[in-house]
């Protein structure tokens, strides 16, 4: 999803999770893997975000609230916040984040 494009964990440091990787995957997906696998390969449009509801059946309250925190954190200071050891919550993560739980959620 182009949404996720948004999300870019390597601003501080080098990360194999970048925005590039993924434009590539998205064209693939929508250029010579269709061609090459055909119905074996779902495209979903239009894409979908996964809702509270959803999302409160898999997590806890409380790290709904912890993630919920790094989000804002993120989106108020406009710099990469540490969710945990290894885990950066940027600016474009929740959009990101969203998105793939839908699409997981709808497949």
């Amino acid at each position: 999803s182009e949404v996720c494009v948004g999300h870019n964990p390597g601003l501080l440091a080098p990360h194999p999770e970048r925005p590039e990787r993924l434009l590539g995957l998205l064209d693939a997906m929508r250029g010579s893997w269709r061609t090459e696998l055909g119905d074996q390969l779902s495209v979903r449009e239009p894409e979908v975000d996964v809702t509270n509801e959803q999302i409160s059946r898999v997590h806890s309250n409380a790290h709904n609230a912890l993630v919920s925190e790094a989000f804002s954190r993120a989106r108020d200071s406009r710099l990469p916040v540490s969710l945990d050891a290894d885990t950066v919550v940027t600016l474009g993560t929740e959009a990101a984040a969203r998105r793939a739980a839908g699409l997981t959620v709808a497949a």
